[in-house]
């Protein structure tokens, strides 16, 4: 069982790390075809569990906060949904991980949550994009635009630069043996 200081801690790191990812690369974190590098840190979740679904959900409460709608309601909408998305989606990732079937291998279960994840953030935030940038901009954009855009890069962020982090993040965290 994790203390309570370190949960805290963790939650707060991984918040923080989606938080700056966002704004630094705010040029391709918004909009119907968005590369949110800040997603690779969804699948975490399967290695520092509730700590980091925790943090990458207040991470993008807080980073949608900026989000360039030009409109408060519209930003609103993209803070409640977004994080709900990557609320959902981390969770996912940390459950299908969790879950030992057979002869699975942990890393193909890692996998499969990411699979989970990405699905999640497709279906939820490519649907609620379109409309955004359609009442916002006054430009057509079809749902099925929304979910190839923010499918896309949820492919690249969360399948492979987040499975990539989460590798690494488990391999030091596992104790070393003694020489």
């Amino acid at each position: 069982m994790q203390t309570r200081s370190k949960f805290v801690a963790q939650a707060l790191v991984v918040a923080s790390l989606y938080f700056v990812l966002v704004w630094y690369f705010q040029v391709i974190s918004f909009y119907v075809f968005q590369l949110r590098i800040a997603d690779c840190l969804i699948p975490t979740s399967a290695v520092l569990g509730t700590p980091a679904v925790l943090g990458v959900t207040i991470g993008c409460l807080l980073a949608n906060m900026f989000a360039p709608w030009g409109v408060t309601g519209f930003v609103i909408i993209d803070m409640v949904l977004g994080s709900l998305a990557n609320l959902l989606a981390s969770y996912a990732a940390y459950k299908v991980a969790s879950v030992k079937v057979g002869g699975i291998s942990h890393a193909a279960r890692t996998q499969l949550g990411c699979i989970a994840a990405t699905v999640i953030i497709t279906i939820i935030v490519g649907s609620y994009i379109p409309l955004l940038v359609e009442w916002a901009f006054e430009m057509p954009s079809p749902i099925w635009i929304g979910w190839l855009g923010v499918g896309t890069g949820s492919l690249i962020t969360i399948n492979g630069l987040g499975y990539f982090v989460t590798v690494l993040l488990r391999r030091s965290l596992q104790p070393q043996a003694a020489s």
